[in-house]
């Protein structure tokens, strides 16, 4: 269950970072994700409990900002996401 919950959110953060052509989330933004995030999805774990267990994953800067911690990660999750997007089968 966990499992799905931390790969449904890193699949749209990935994606809003391709969308955006970014390669990281400002406090602003990161904040704006998540207020569209939590509209549209239950998120059953506290935001800061969800990004202490995805520090091997994410990593956060010291001006707050949120990227992958490896461009893999990134790569990844985008691929996952990009056939719900495109409604591949």
């Amino acid at each position: 269950m966990m499992r799905f919950i931390f790969t449904k959110f890193l699949n749209r953060a990935s994606f809003l970072l391709l969308h955006g052509k970014k390669e990281e989330l400002t406090p602003d933004n990161f904040t704006l994700f998540m207020t569209k995030y939590l509209v549209k999805f239950n998120l059953p774990i506290k935001q800061d409990i969800l990004l202490r267990n995805l520090g091997q994953i994410v990593s956060e800067d010291s001006f707050k900002n949120y990227s992958f911690r490896y461009p893999y990660f990134y790569y990844f999750f985008v691929a996952k996401y990009l056939p719900n997007i495109l409604k591949i089968i």
